[in-house]
């Protein structure tokens, strides 16, 4: 059966540079810089200057731009209009990852090569033609965070700030569950079920966090990943409880296992402390309603096809 898949947030909700430590090795150049702004220039320049001191221009005449420009423009009216229905959506989301991000790294990667980085071509740019724009904003601020984007990729309602599930006009502050006056809106996860398929996501960071936690919880605030204060009367349960009780999600992996775990215990991996304010313990309540649960990759390579419902949680952040 086709299944939905969402892999979601690559960089995090920390957006200062200040007192954050920057580390320049190859391996996790992405992950330590290129979020930032003034890294992103700081890499931009220090990229172009190195080219024009290595690398030869020569090759970048008249006649070379002419067949390119040919090339190009003849691929361009090649391509055939895709009438047939897919099988299968692949949603991929690189939470941070804009157009100055993908210009340093196609950079980057074309100079690791010995070539001029500004000619590169990614594999997204050479497998994926065609392209567009979204406009980034939540419902009250300019620059939003990843909960109110991620619902409005999943659902195409706009949202405030730090919530999901509710449209913009439908909720209150953040946190005020008697300011919400509209119903929960449903996202595409809701649609594929209503269309007979499976459903599922895998991400690199807590299954609870607001890129994925959009896919299918509805709150007031995206901090209720393992409790919803006492003093808030809702209609909901916090994110953790609302993935188990979810009808839509087949697939769930990723970390965040400290809002799986009863209060007043340590966390699945024994990082930190549970996360939870009651002592309901999720993880075994997924398995007794049936569910398959797996946390580390033996047990997630036994798999078998048959199993309906698996939740993999592999960190506990």
């Amino acid at each position: 059966e086709p299944i939905i898949y969402n892999i979601s947030a690559v960089y995090q909700a920390n957006h200062s540079l200040i007192g954050r430590s920057i580390q320049f090795s190859s391996k996790h150049w992405c992950e330590h810089i290129l979020y930032h702004p003034i890294m992103n220039l700081f890499l931009l320049v220090g990229m172009a200057i190195g080219a024009m001191a290595t690398l030869n221009y020569d090759k970048y005449d008249g006649p070379w731009w002419y067949a390119n420009n040919d090339r190009e423009l003849r691929e361009a009216l090649g391509m055939k209009r895709r009438d047939w229905k897919a099988k299968n959506i692949l949603l991929l989301i690189g939470d941070g990852y804009g157009n100055t991000e993908r210009a340093a790294s196609r950079i980057f990667q074309g100079q690791q090569r010995g070539e001029q980085g500004e000619y590169n071509e990614l594999q997204m740019e050479k497998l994926l033609p065609y392209s567009g724009f979204l406009k980034t904003f939540a419902h009250d601020f300019q620059v939003p965070d990843s909960a109110p984007t991620a619902f409005a990729i999943y659902s195409g309602v706009k949202t405030k700030s730090d919530t999901f599930g509710y449209s913009g006009a439908d909720i209150g502050a953040p946190g005020k569950c008697d300011e919400i006056t509209g119903d929960a809106l449903p996202t595409i996860a809701d649609f594929a079920k209503k269309a007979g398929k499976k459903v599922g996501f895998a991400t690199n960071v807590r299954v609870t966090h607001a890129t994925p936690g959009a896919l299918y919880a509805k709150v007031a605030t995206r901090n209720w990943e393992g409790a919803v204060p006492d003093d808030q009367l809702c209609e909901f349960e916090d994110i953790a409880t609302q993935l188990l009780q979810s009808e839509v999600i087949d697939v769930a992996l990723g970390g965040g296992a400290r809002s799986f775990t009863p209060s007043g215990t340590r966390s699945l991996f024994d990082t930190t402390d549970s996360r939870r304010t009651d002592d309901v313990d999720i993880i075994q309540e997924w398995k007794d309603m049936g569910g398959v649960f797996v946390r580390d990759k033996q047990s997630l390579l036994a798999l078998e096809p048959t199993d309906q419902r698996v939740l993999g949680l592999f960190a506990d952040s």
